[in-house]
């Protein structure tokens, strides 16, 4: 598979293996079925529809410094408290 074809782990829960779901009419996106994170996609639907390759590319682009730190904070949230991870 080439990188252009590849769909980055999720940033959230990093699983590795995302699909691309059409969303709604015309919109497609990437789909994390471990956590239910889904996206990229426009907050306006008045918008044209977003192609496969599109949401592919725009999952794709992020810094990986940024995922990281928002995993890490996910994290601290989740296991404060009384110690019990509930993701």
């Amino acid at each position: 598979m080439t990188d252009a074809a590849r769909i980055r782990p999720c940033p959230f829960c990093g699983n590795a293996d995302p699909s691309i779901d059409e969303v709604d009419r015309d919109i497609w996106a990437i789909v994390c079925e471990a956590c239910g994170c889904t996206g990229p996609i426009d907050q306006f639907y008045d918008c044209p529809g977003q192609t496969p390759e599109q949401a592919r590319a725009r999952w794709n682009r992020r810094n990986n410094d940024a995922a990281a730190a928002v995993r890490s904070t996910l994290d601290e949230a989740l296991n404060s408290g009384d110690g019990v991870y509930r993701p």
